[in-house]
C-alpha cells in the first residue's frame, strides 16, 4: 500500500511540475518589468491584426470585439541601423531591408487604452510610429510587447503605464518556476 501510495505521490508532483512550466517565469519577469530593457525605434505599420476565440485573423478595428483579444502590429524599419538596434546585433544586409518584419503585440489592457486614445481611429498602415517595446528572445520565442505609442506628437499610450499593464499581464499568467 505504500508503494502505490508513493507512485501516486510521485505522478502527482510530476503532473505538476509539468503543467506549472506555462506562464511567465522569474526571468522572463525579471527581464520584462525592468524598464532598461525597453527602447524606443521608429518604425513603419505594415499591417494591424487580432486573433479572436475562432482562431481567426481579424484585421477590422471597426467595433470593439478586438478589445478582448491581444492585438499584433507587424512593422518595418527604414534603415539597416535601426533593424540592427531592435536585434541587438548586426543585421544582414544582403538581405532587403523590407524582409525584416517584425511583429509586435500590445497586451490587452493597453490595447484598451489605445482604444480611449483614437489610435486604431487615428493610424493607418503605412504610418510612422515611434514605438517603445521590449526587443527580446528567450527560449526560441520572440516577446516584443508594446509599452509606448506616439504618432506625430501625440502619445497614445505612455510609457509608465504600458509598462505597468505588461507587468499586470504577467502577475496573472505566473509560472510555479
Amino acid at each position: 500500500m505504500k508503494k502505490i501510495f508513493s507512485y501516486i505521490i510521485f505522478f502527482a508532483v510530476t503532473l505538476t511540475c509539468f503543467s506549472s512550466c506555462s506562464g511567465y517565469n522569474k526571468i522572463m519577469y525579471d527581464h520584462l518589468s525592468d524598464p532598461d530593457n525597453y527602447h524606443t525605434f521608429e518604425a513603419v505599420i505594415v499591417d494591424m491584426c487580432y486573433q479572436n476565440s475562432n482562431h481567426d485573423i481579424i484585421h477590422d478595428f471597426e467595433g470593439t470585439e478586438f478589445l478582448e483579444y491581444e492585438v499584433v502590429i507587424y512593422i518595418e524599419f527604414e534603415s539597416y541601423e535601426n533593424v540592427s538596434a531592435f536585434l541587438g546585433r548586426s543585421a544582414n544586409t544582403d538581405i532587403p531591408i523590407e524582409d525584416f518584419e517584425f511583429t509586435l503585440e500590445i497586451p490587452i489592457d493597453n490595447s484598451k487604452i489605445l482604444y480611449e486614445n483614437d489610435f486604431y481611429k487615428d493610424i493607418s498602415l503605412g504610418d510612422k510610429i515611434n514605438i517603445t517595446s521590449s526587443s527580446w528572445t528567450y527560449m526560441d520565442a520572440d516577446f516584443f510587447y508594446i509599452a509606448h505609442i506616439e504618432h506625430n506628437g501625440v502619445v497614445y499610450l505612455d510609457f509608465e503605464s504600458g509598462l505597468k499593464n505588461i507587468v499586470d499581464m504577467m502577475n496573472k499568467d505566473k509560472s510555479i518556476f
